[in-house]
């Protein structure tokens, strides 16, 4: 990715040249990476957790020695909208950063560590040693504020179009709902301006009405 304009959020050995292997957990999406120092083993697990509320998104990382010391740089360097948007940062505490998107989305995120923190030119930064059987944690989340969409609603509105007659605008919004679906097809009750799943999860009435705009939509077209 372009670092640039995408940002990045690393957490890596300070030992440069090391070897690495990286692999998923058999059937999850729970990525680890195995750093080989000269002076133990680090590891850096990834994942992404799915509470039964979801009112934004969250990236976990975990850092671990597993043999000997280890010493580890963090860098969260967000780029809002691909960098065309400046952004704002905030050390709330030692363990707390806020980044605030000075764009039209105002979109924000937060990082927290259970190591000390610190602000770089409007970037997190902290450097660590652990040794081994110690750990450590840095989550990164998105923070979300008022309402969003229903679901539901959207759904409604495809097929009022397609009984309407507006097959091809029906078609295309009904393409654009199910890329918000999560990683096995399920919807919250409202979506966020950023694609976000807010509100009660799974919602029943969002799947009725995904269902009843699926059928119908495909009925029509069945009859051209």
């Amino acid at each position: 990715m372009d670092q640039k304009k995408g940002g990045f959020f690393q957490i890596a050995p300070l030992e440069e040249g090391i070897k690495y292997k990286q692999f998923y957990l058999p059937e999850t999406n729970i990525l680890y990476s195995r750093f080989l120092c000269s002076k133990g083993i680090g590891e850096v697990v990834d994942f992404m957790p799915m509470p039964a509320r979801i009112e934004s998104s969250s990236l976990v990382r975990r850092v671990q020695a597993s043999r000997g010391e280890v010493q580890f740089r963090l860098q969260c360097c967000p780029r809002f909208n691909y960098a065309r948007s400046a952004h704002q940062a905030k050390l709330l505490n030692e363990k707390e950063i806020t980044f605030c998107s000075e764009g039209e989305d105002r979109q924000r995120l937060k990082l927290t560590s259970t190591v000390s923190l610190s602000l770089k030119k409007k970037d997190g930064f902290a450097e660590f040693t652990l040794k081994e059987g110690e750990s450590a944690e840095s989550p990164v989340f998105g923070l979300e504020q008022g309402e969003g969409s229903f679901s539901a609603c959207s759904f409604w509105y495809i097929e009022c179009l397609a009984r309407a007659g507006h097959l091809p605008k029906a078609q295309k919004y009904f393409d654009e709902m199910l890329s918000y679906a999560n990683h096995v097809g399920l919807y919250s009750e409202q979506l966020s301006a950023q694609g976000a799943h807010l509100g009660d999860f799974p919602q029943a009435f969002t799947h009725l009405s995904l269902i009843s705009a699926a059928y119908n939509l495909n009925k029509i077209l069945q009859k051209r």
